[in-house]
C-alpha cells in the first residue's frame, strides 16, 4: 500500500496543476499559499477521520473484534478488506499537493537569497519532527489503543489546522496586494 501514496502524487500533481487550480482561478477562487496549506491540512484531517472510523469498523468485525481475547493468534485479522486503506493514503497524497508543495514554494519564495537553502532545510526538518512524533505514538500502536491514538491525532490535527489558518491568513492578503502592486 505504500506505493499508493506515490502513485496518487504522480498522477494528481499534473491534474491539479493543469486543471484543478486553473479551474478554481477561473471560478474566482484565488487560493493563496496559506489557504492552500490549510486546505491540505483539512484534507489530511478528513483522511484521519476516515482512518479512525475504519479502525472502529474493524473492531466491530469478527472473528477477533478488538484483538484482546485470550484466543487471538499472532497475525490474526478480521474480515475486512485491506483495500479500504487506499482512501487515507490518497488523502495524504492529495494533502501533500496542497500543504507540502505549497509550503516549500512559499518558504523558498519568501526567503532572502542568502537564506533560501537554510529556510528550505528548516521547512524539511519539520518532516523529521513529524516522524519523531510518529515513532513516539507508535508505542501505543497496538490493539485496541490504536483507535484512541487515531482519534487523538485527528483532534489535534483539526485544532492545529484552525489555529494555523487564523495565525497566518494575513499572509494571503499581503501576497495578493504585492501581486496587484507588481502587475
Amino acid at each position: 500500500l505504500n506505493v499508493v501514496n506515490s502513485l496518487v502524487l504522480v498522477i494528481s500533481i499534473p491534474i491539479f496543476d493543469n486543471f484543478v487550480f486553473p479551474l478554481l482561478r477561473r471560478c474566482g477562487l484565488r487560493m493563496g499559499p496559506i489557504a492552500r496549506i490549510t486546505t491540505g491540512f483539512v484534507i489530511v484531517v478528513c483522511g484521519f477521520i476516515y482512518v479512525t472510523v475504519l479502525q472502529k469498523i474493524i473492531y466491530t468485525k469478527g472473528p477477533y473484534y478488538d484483538f484482546t481475547g485470550p484466543d487471538v493468534p499472532v497475525g490474526a485479522t478480521n474480515d475486512i478488506s485491506v483495500w479500504f486503506q487506499i482512501v487515507p493514503y490518497a488523502a495524504v497524497a492529495i494533502s501533500e499537493i496542497f500543504a507540502s508543495v505549497t509550503g516549500l514554494e512559499f518558504a523558498f519564495s519568501q526567503a532572502p537569497a542568502e537564506l533560501k537553502s537554510v529556510l528550505t532545510a528548516v521547512f524539511l526538518f519539520t518532516n523529521c519532527g513529524g516522524a519523531l512524533i510518529g515513532l513516539i505514538l507508535a508505542i501505543w500502536g497496538g490493539d485496541p489503543q490504536v483507535l484512541y491514538v487515531f482519534a487523538a491525532e485527528t483532534a489535534v490535527l483539526g485544532v492545529m489546522s484552525v489555529v494555523f489558518y487564523f495565525c497566518f491568513r494575513h499572509y494571503d492578503v499581503a501576497l495578493a496586494e504585492q501581486e496587484q502592486f507588481h502587475s
